[in-house]
Parts: C-alpha cells; structure tokens; sequence
C-alpha cells in the first residue's frame, strides 16, 4: 500500500498529483474488496420477495426508496413496471419476481425500491422488505445447485452466489442479468434522456 502520509502540499501541482494518488489508491482498494480472490468479506444488501431472500452487492447498490406511484409504459414488458421521477432522473422500476419464478402481484404501500448502478445507468428493484447488510466470506460466494430443496428448478443464470443461513438459502443476484436485452437497452435510453439531477448516495428507508 502506498504511503499516503505526506507533508501538506503548497502548490497547485503537488495538489492534483496527492488527489491522483488517492484516487489511484481508493480504485485498488475497490477492486480489493471486490475481487472473487479477496479474502475480505464481501457486503451484501439483502431483501425479500415473495418469502424468498435475495441479495445485491452493496458496492453497486445507490439507496433504498419508499415505495411511490410508478408510470407504466407503453413498450414495456412482464418485468419493466414503468417509471417513477427520482430526483429529476427517469428511473426505470423492475419486478424481479417474474424472472426469479416467482408470483407476480401490483407493489404495496409496505414495498421497497432499491436503487442500483448497473453498466453505467440506475435502475429501482422492488421487493417486499429489505432484510440489511449481511457480509460474506469470499469461499461462500458460489451458485451450488446442490444447496437448493430437492425437486425445486436449477438457478437461473441471475443467481451468481448461493449462501447457506440459519434462516434458510440466500441467493446473490447478478441485477443486470435479470433484465432482457431489449429492457437493458431501455433502461440505458431512460438514464440518457433523463434531465439530470444529484445522484443518489444517501439511503433512506
């Protein structure tokens, strides 16, 4: 690691080469803790839907959001519930319970929106509650077949990780891969025609 504890600086250019060095050195502490080969634990935010528990990596995971009428559009499928106005930001709202085979029913009062980054743009999940933060070791972090009830159908390509909990099967999802093509390419054209706005960084429940 580098040694950051340096004299203060005193001219503009010994300046931006100190923020070059911590931005470098928070990059590598990044892709540190998120390497698979990483022994530190990993942090997952977990959630329910329908009974069953998910989780997301914390890294990707922007905030949580209390549930608010969603517009529905036109050329959206099972999946793509609609929209909702974050912030000034069109943030496209999913239902993962239809790509995890699981029953599909309209988002309730009690209903959460987890806001997560996904290449480059900001999508919501709704689940039924959000369960909190969970860290895992690295070794745990694997999608075992093997782990899941007799009888009940392989995991599908979403599911990156499966964790073993006293409180039964945790399984870790891979957000982009529970979206179609056609629903990742309109999640990207939202985020670009949105007006702008803070991004999200605060969660609130």
């Amino acid at each position: 690691m580098s040694d950051l504890r340096q004299a203060p600086v005193s001219t503009p250019a010994a300046l931006t080469a100190r923020i070059d060095l911590l931005q470098h050195e928070l990059q590598r502490l990044q892709h540190q803790a998120l390497s698979p080969r990483s022994t530190a634990p990993r942090a997952l935010l977990v959630f329910h839907v329908r009974g069953s528990a998910f989780a997301v990596d914390l890294a990707s995971t922007a905030e949580v959001l209390r549930m608010v009428a969603v517009t529905p559009l036109a050329q959206s499928g099972p999946a793509l519930l609609g929209v909702i106005d974050c912030r000034g930001r069109m943030l496209p709202i999913f239902d993962p319970a239809s790509r995890l085979a699981l029953e599909r029913r309209p988002p309730g009062l009690d209903s959460k929106i987890i806001v997560v980054a996904t290449a480059g743009h900001l999508l919501g999940l709704v689940c039924d509650e959000v369960e909190g933060l969970q860290e895992v070791a690295p070794e745990d972090l694997e999608a075992r077949d093997d782990l899941l009830p007799p009888g009940a159908p392989k995991l599908p390509s979403c599911v990156i990780a499966t964790v073993r909990r006293d409180a039964g099967l945790l399984l870790v999802l891979d957000v982009l891969e529970l979206l179609s093509p056609e629903e990742r390419h309109l999640a990207a054209s939202l985020t670009s025609a949105s007006c702008g706005g803070d991004t999200p960084g605060a969660a609130r429940g």
